[in-house]
């Protein structure tokens, strides 16, 4: 069976920040992502940078508007 590649159309609407990357060009990011034409949402993932400069994400967690609020408040008031 042949297997076929997926193409993941995305458009990365604003970038907030690289919460860590190692050695083989990977970095978690938060972003406000639009997936295959829905409204943007923000998204905290692993990127891979391609050597043409694109990037392919793995898998990750999605958040509305009202999600990222809430992990806010529960972040504020957690001692790390």
């Amino acid at each position: 069976m042949e297997e076929k590649e997926r193409k993941v159309i995305h458009k990365i609407e604003k970038h907030f920040g690289i919460i860590s990357n190692n050695e083989t060009s990977v970095e978690k990011e938060l972003n406000l992502v639009r997936w295959g034409g829905n409204s943007a949402t923000y998204d905290l993932r692993s990127w891979k940078e391609n050597r043409d400069g694109t990037k392919t994400p793995f898998k990750g967690i999605v958040l509305s508007r009202d999600e990222l609020r809430a992990l806010k408040e529960l972040l504020q008031g957690m001692e790390l």
